[in-house]
């Protein structure tokens, strides 16, 4: 039997400040479409057998503050996934046939987890708006292969955005924003385990026209 319980808990102490409280369960069946399978393909997966399904539980809970123009909220969160399904290495002859079995799908032994915290800061004034975000996690798993626990794959320990937007009814809106991707460690990379943070830019103007 698979169930997911679920709570949430909303105070509001005073017209500023907002409290949210929350935490549940939930289950996973096992299935061969995972995100390294969808890039080798499933010719080299071996049949599915003995596992079971996953099994996570979560809680978050978060403050925020209001008052005029201005918007703030901190969050904190984490999750802890049982027996998570993760491809394993088989060990044996070496494989000559394009078609021949390397992988397969185990519950590993130790649970993946993940904790971190989030901020938003936020302003609206009139047809202008301007938003800052930072977060911060940390997810570590157990390496099936070399027994190890490490951190979780293409999870970046920061992230940031910064976005301002300026709308008017008559001609249109006109935005820019910055995304920074924080170091994150990487799999299968014969050229390098952690990869170099990074920053996005986009812009955005939109004219009415008639």
């Amino acid at each position: 039997v698979l169930v997911s319980p679920r709570v949430s808990v909303l105070v509001r102490p005073t017209p500023t400040w907002t409290v949210r409280l929350s935490g549940g369960g939930g289950s996973f069946a096992p299935t061969p479409f995972t995100e390294e399978t969808d890039e080798t393909g499933l010719s080299r997966l071996a049949p599915l057998g003995g596992l079971e399904a996953e099994r996570a539980a979560s809680f978050s809970g978060d403050l925020t503050w209001t008052r005029g123009p201005f918007e703030v909220a901190g969050t904190v969160f984490g999750s802890r996934v049982s027996r998570p399904v993760q491809p394993a290495v088989i060990v044996g002859a070496p494989c000559t046939d394009q078609s021949c079995i390397t992988v397969a799908l185990v519950n590993a032994a130790e649970a993946t987890r993940t904790w971190g915290t989030e901020l938003l800061a936020r302003y609206r004034r009139g047809p202008f708006t301007a938003m800052i975000t930072h977060g911060w996690t940390r997810s570590t798993e157990l390496d099936v292969d070399e027994g190890l626990r490490r951190d979780v794959p293409l999870t970046p320990r920061h992230a940031m955005s910064l976005n301002a937007m300026w709308e008017g009814e008559a001609w249109g809106r006109l935005g820019v924003e910055a995304y920074y991707t924080g170091r994150q460690s990487l799999e299968d990379n014969p050229y390098r385990s952690v990869s170099a943070g990074y920053v996005l830019f986009g812009g955005l103007f939109e004219r009415r026209v008639g």
